[in-house]
């Protein structure tokens, strides 16, 4: 394996990770290799990253976001019946516009909750590739991790820019947005948006570091990258369905 395949050790420690990030998106497998290589504290940098990013894109988005939460508890309470009085009230309630209240217990949460996912999917993985034999410490699985969650966390501010600018949330980037008559909370439109090229792209990065880092086949880090693509799609899956049941007749 020649040097331009396998950077040697830096006796220079990592920036907190940062220094992964450039080429995270030019060339991965090198990234990664680099990670290997120096593994140090690696994790704070990407966790931050991510963490802002996904506070952003609630913020661009909320104006839609809460008009959706607005509409789905008023058709909730319809389906079950609720008193127009007590629906009135508790629509009232709900802010309709961003305001300090909706910015402290909806968006900036995401700084929290956000490195806390992170660490849950990590540990995913890395149960999984615990299973599938890779070795490693799980501080090294969640940096690696962590790198590649940046991709993620940069589709989803990407997508809130375009909900901001299309005045609603029914924005896909996956094949749905292709084909005509495909409705966004329908069966078929929220499983062509599972396939989102942020989400997928996410997926290869991820299977990148996986093989990489874990010292696995590419066909193993696959199988452990899919297994988290497939939870954390049921979970996404799941919660656009019950906003279509809540929506539906």
């Amino acid at each position: 394996m020649n040097s331009e395949s396998r950077p040697e050790p830096s006796p220079r420690a990592p920036a907190l990770g940062l220094e992964y990030l450039a080429p995270l998106f030019t060339s991965p497998g090198a990234a990664f290799r680099a990670l290997s290589a120096r593994p140090g504290r690696a994790w704070p940098g990407p966790v931050v990253v991510s963490a802002v990013l996904v506070t952003l894109a609630a913020w661009v988005m909320l104006p839609q976001l809460l008009e959706v939460s607005y509409e789905s508890a008023a058709a909730m309470m319809e389906k079950f019946g609720t008193p127009q009085e007590e629906m009135d009230e508790a629509l009232e309630a709900m802010p309709l516009e961003p305001n300090g209240r909706v910015l402290a217990t909806q968006v900036f949460p995401s700084l929290l909750t956000t490195p806390v996912l992170m660490l849950v999917g990590a540990l995913v993985v890395f149960v999984g590739m615990r299973i599938m034999g890779a070795r490693g410490p799980y501080a090294l699985t969640f940096s690696m991790f962590s790198l590649a969650y940046v991709i993620w966390a940069l589709g989803m501010l990407v997508r809130a820019g375009a909900v901001a600018a299309a005045g609603t949330i029914e924005v896909t980037f996956g094949p749905g947005a292709l084909l005509p008559g495909v409705e966004y909370f329908s069966p078929l439109g929220i499983f062509l948006d599972l396939f989102d090229v942020f989400s997928i792209w996410h997926l290869f990065v991820l299977v990148t570091g996986i093989s990489v880092v874990g010292g696995v086949s590419r066909g193993t880090a696959w199988g452990v990258g899919l297994a988290y693509w497939v939870l954390r799609s049921v979970f996404l899956a799941g919660s656009k369905v019950f906003m279509m049941w809540t929506q539906s007749g």
